[in-house]
């Protein structure tokens, strides 16, 4: 069973950004989101751990971008990539809803050829590169 994790983003009014990682535990146990909010941060984004690994380690969360230029996006029952060019109507008719599913599935080999290089909200200069 897969450990579940999220990340949450915080954008402080000086414009810096924070990451928070917790167990789901961990969150149900712990004040420092809403003292965050308190001090005027904003939540810029909630993001799930996907339980698996690039090929350097580093924990896969939904909104990562892959060195194949491709984003890390939860559909239906599974974590899938979506190439970065593509919008979400071809990637739903022609990523998800045919044969082709498994190929483009997330998958446990992604330690073999995966490599984070940034996610959507921290690195938006990667999508504007791709689009």
């Amino acid at each position: 069973m897969r450990e579940i994790k999220f990340q949450y983003l915080f954008k402080f009014p000086d414009g810096t950004i924070h990451r928070l990682t917790q167990t789901l535990e961990q969150l149900e146990q712990h004040r420092y989101i809403q003292y965050n909010l308190e001090k005027g941060c904003s939540i810029v984004a909630r993001r799930e751990y996907t339980g698996l690994r690039d090929k350097n380690g580093k924990e896969i969360y939904e909104g990562d971008i892959l060195n194949s230029e491709e984003e890390v996006v939860w559909v239906g029952n599974g974590w899938f990539v979506k190439e970065l060019e593509e919008s979400w109507e071809q990637f739903l008719v022609n990523g998800v809803n045919t044969c082709a599913e498994c190929q483009n599935r997330l998958g446990e080999h992604c330690e073999d050829y995966a490599e984070v290089i940034g996610n959507i909200y921290e690195n938006p200069e990667l999508l504007e590169k791709c689009g």
